[in-house]
């Protein structure tokens, strides 16, 4: 869609903020002006949009060879195939899953597997429990950004793939509403993403203690805690059995996981490896209840999953002053902490061994790569300190403190 054209005029009623907008639309070749003035671009657009309509009907009439009636903008259910049933969320009048978004739109690369539809899919449940009846062309930037504000990143990711696809389908026109929500900079894009520091992990920890009231509370705290040490996937820390875990011995064998679709499988590239338990997590876990042979249950004792472990950690990271922080990104704060000399407050692990525990491959390659640069001002500092204590000066003065 066509953006309008702003005018300068003088402030009325009409015009409270001095600018009027007006302009045409064009939709598949045929250009239309919007008629009247609008006092701002959203309604210039809702006008816009009823334009729009008007022509879309016109030409589906000219296809099929008289009146065909408005044409329906689809709901959001009808769009995407699904339908909400006793709170859950399952394909409309007994559709199988594959006649579903988005396994309708299949992309190439990006939505060739078949675990990436089920991760898109599963992140759509709750955006369907809410507007499983609202016209797919209804939704304004506003709104979106306002829901974007209570979505994870799978889930933001998801709706704006969606709503793209409805662009490519012409079901709806103008710009995406939801565009950009769930982008990423990739890693290498970003070389100095965030690390949690000690002080916001702490908050971290409490908060999940503070959570809720029972002791429930202590396997969240557990939870957070191992992943911001040990640099686990939270999908390995969800697989744990309580026989997996050597808390006297001090380690955890790391050889299961959850999938996507909540079944119990081997680890990444199948690399069993033994990850190590500070004093503390050995405490915290030994303070945890044991609901079920579970090590890191769900409150009813199942397996979790990242879609049910999103409102826990909403509510954490919420209660924590930091609600857009994810939790796989404490992995960061893991490695970081690993491989910092003990001097700067870390451990001081060389690279191959830090890259076992956190289940790399390559030797501490990609440790060196991205990690090693967050930390390359306090790594002057060391060595300036580090000659200064050699030539006798230990009173020079040193960048930080």
């Amino acid at each position: 869609m066509r953006k309008p054209r702003m005018t300068r005029v003088k402030k009325s009623p009409e015009f409270p903020d001095g600018r009027k907008y007006t302009g045409s639309v064009e939709y598949r070749g045929v250009s239309r002006w919007v008629k009247g003035a609008y006092p701002s671009s959203t309604a210039w657009k809702e006008a816009a949009e009823k334009v729009v309509d008007e022509i879309r009907t016109e030409l589906s009439e000219q296809r099929l060879g008289g009146p065909a009636g408005p044409v329906k903008v689809p709901t959001v259910g009808e769009f995407t195939g699904l339908t909400v049933r006793d709170g859950r969320v399952v394909p409309r009048e007994g559709k199988d899953i594959t006649a579903t978004w988005p396994w309708t739109h299949t992309r190439e690369g990006k939505l060739g597997k078949e675990s990436s539809k089920r991760r898109y899919s599963e992140a759509l449940r709750r955006f369907i429990r809410l507007h499983e009846n609202a016209p797919m062309n209804r939704f304004s930037r506003t709104a979106a950004k306002a829901w974007q504000q209570d979505a994870g990143q799978h889930e933001r990711e998801a709706v704006r793939r969606l709503f793209s696809d409805a662009l490519d389908d012409e079901v709806i026109t103008g710009a995406n509403p939801f565009r950009g929500a769930g982008s990423k900079k990739k890693r290498k894009d970003d070389p100095d993403f965030e690390v949690a520091s000690d002080e916001l992990f702490e908050r971290f920890l409490s908060c999940a203690l503070g959570s809720r009231s029972d002791d429930y509370a202590h396997v969240l705290h557990a939870m957070v805690l191992l992943e911001g040490q040990s640099g686990m996937r939270p999908s390995e820390i969800f697989g744990q059995h309580h026989d997996d875990v050597h808390a006297e011995e001090g380690y955890i064998d790391v050889f299961w996981q959850i999938d996507d679709r909540g079944a119990r499988v081997p680890v990444k590239n199948e690399l069993r490896r033994k990850v190590p338990m500070s004093p503390r997590m050995v405490r915290s876990y030994e303070a945890m209840p044991h609901i079920s042979h579970i090590a890191f249950p769900a409150p009813r004792g199942g397996y979790f999953k990242l879609s049910s472990w999103h409102s826990h950690w909403k509510a954490i990271r919420t209660a924590a002053g930091r609600p857009e922080f994810e939790f796989y990104e404490l992995k960061h704060r893991a490695i970081t902490w690993l491989i910092t000399p003990r001097e700067s407050g870390g451990l001081g692990v060389d690279l191959p061994t830090a890259a076992y525990i956190v289940g790399h491959q390559d030797g501490g390659i990609t440790i060196a790569k991205h990690y090693l640069k967050l930390a390359e001002n306090a790594a002057v500092d060391r060595v300036r300190k580090a000659m200064a204590i050699h030539e006798g000066e230990p009173h020079l003065r040193v960048v930080g403190e």
